[in-house]
């Protein structure tokens, strides 16, 4: 996986700094930002870290570059280099004296998505689908408590997801994108024993296409 996302990124960069030159190969490229809404779940997230924690929803960014290779009018290859922060807050014990923990887990994430570009009910409109695998590399992650940053090394490295996503286009450069990225890998681990605790992440995005 390492070696995939080395050659993802390279490609990005490349087409990122020439894209009249990916215009002329066939390749697409383009630039993306947007919002995280993530979360965790699990069997195992009703008794991590202690029985009393409640987790619920931690608001983040992601954004990065992709290239796509399209193979038909109506569908391509893309690939994509993002950095996006993922994890959750916890809200501690109703009525109760609250401790609260906080997990941030920032990855680099590399999609690889075949797209789906349905046919336009107009020349400035198009709707676009996608879904695939998304291999996730730990860059940073902090677990802290009451404010405190914990010394907690149990956030795996890797993680694995699966992206499904909606989305339009306008004028065929800009567009917006709603996209679920289910985590199939258990993420947290406690005495070399993984945990069945997986992300979650529901992400808004716009971006620009060259």
């Amino acid at each position: 996986m390492k070696k995939l996302a080395i050659m993802v990124i390279a490609c990005a960069a490349a087409v990122l700094c020439a894209p009249q030159r990916s215009s002329a190969t066939g390749l697409e490229g383009g630039l993306k930002l947007g919002m995280n809404i993530a979360f965790i779940h699990g069997p195992d997230v009703k008794v991590w870290p202690d029985l009393q924690a409640a987790w619920v929803l931690r608001f983040g960014l992601c954004g990065g570059g992709f290239v796509a290779l399209p193979v038909s009018k109506s569908v391509a290859i893309q690939a994509e280099a993002l950095i996006t922060t993922k994890g959750s807050k916890e809200v501690g014990a109703l009525f109760e004296e609250v401790y609260n923990y906080s997990l941030m887990i920032t990855y680099l994430e590399v999609p690889v998505l075949v797209r789906f570009t349905a046919l336009p009910a107009t020349r400035s409109f198009n709707i676009v689908l996608m879904a695939g695998p998304a291999f996730a590399f730990k860059l940073h992650s902090r677990f802290m408590l009451a404010g405190e940053v914990l010394n907690f090394n149990g956030i795996r490295s890797k993680d694995l997801g699966l992206v499904l996503s909606i989305g339009y286009v306008i004028k065929s450069q800009g567009y917006t994108e709603f996209r679920y990225t289910a985590g199939l890998s258990k993420v947290i681990e406690e005495g070399g024993v993984p945990l069945n605790i997986k992300n979650g992440v529901v992400s808004v995005i716009a971006g620009y296409r060259f």
